[in-house]
């Protein structure tokens, strides 16, 4: 009789070690991974496109499920002009109803519009808005979608810049676009009040300080203009760049 407790006893230890040894196991795997996933996003931040490729290809061996992984992928491809491969990823995260959907379709709708895919990259922005939730990456849809509304819809495209703006009120880009789209049907008044704020920041990106030369140019002040591309450009290439910017400015369809 007393053999029964002590059986009983045994085969609960050696659930119990079965279970631990799961637990265990779980807990180098998540280990495994965590290390390749630190792996492959320092491979990508620094450039190393190919490498950050196998990683996510690893990763996604072994977690087949994470959209994060198939988004990171794609970046990696597109960085090594595997294009339509990366169209095509994006494509599928995009119509999931994973949280990432929506970061995902800020990249697509970005690819999708430099080949110039417009109508595509529209309805994809306009999906992502749909599915986004943080404040930074709705700005970045509305200001992706405004630019690819800007040859269709005027209007529309600045509102939706006008919303990144708000959301985002100082990143110098988006308050450049919108400059620019007032740009776009001469309105100059408009143009320097959305650029004023950025003249008090001590550094800016250097498109968008290009981009200022192409106010200050159709504002009239070409030697101002010429002294900001001075800062930028060696001496023989400003009067080349200076009248790019001039075409540029005639040709108001494709000011951004």
């Amino acid at each position: 009789m007393s053999s029964f407790p002590l059986f009983r006893s045994l085969v609960s230890l050696l659930a119990c070690s079965v279970l631990i040894g799961c637990a265990s196991q779980q807990k180098v795997n998540a280990h495994t991974e965590n290390n390749e996933k630190v792996l492959a996003e320092a491979a990508f931040n620094y450039g190393q496109f190919a490498k950050a490729e196998e990683q996510y290809l690893r990763l996604l061996a072994q977690s087949p499920n994470k959209l994060e992984y198939q988004l990171m992928l794609a970046r990696s491809q597109y960085n090594q002009d595997k294009k339509e491969a990366a169209i095509a990823k994006l494509q599928h995260v995009v119509l999931s109803d994973d949280p990432v959907a929506a970061q995902a379709s800020m990249y697509l709708g970005r690819y999708l519009l430099s080949a110039d895919r417009v109508e595509e990259s529209i309805t994809v922005y306009e999906l992502g808005l749909s599915k986004a939730i943080l404040k930074q990456t709705k700005a970045q849809i509305h200001n992706g979608l405004g630019i690819a509304l800007l040859a269709s819809n005027l209007p529309k495209a600045r509102r939706e810049l006008s919303q990144a703006v708000q959301l985002a009120p100082d990143n110098p880009h988006y308050r450049s676009n919108l400059a620019l789209s007032f740009l776009q049907d001469n309105k100059l008044k408009q143009a320097r009040e959305a650029f004023q704020p950025l003249l008090s920041y001590q550094h800016l990106p250097v498109q968008v300080e290009l981009n200022f030369a192409l106010l200050l140019l159709a504002e009239g002040n070409e030697n101002q203009a010429r002294a900001l591309l001075a800062r930028h450009l060696p001496a023989s290439e400003v009067e080349r760049d200076l009248t790019l910017l001039k075409d540029r400015l005639s040709n108001s369809g494709n000011v951004l």
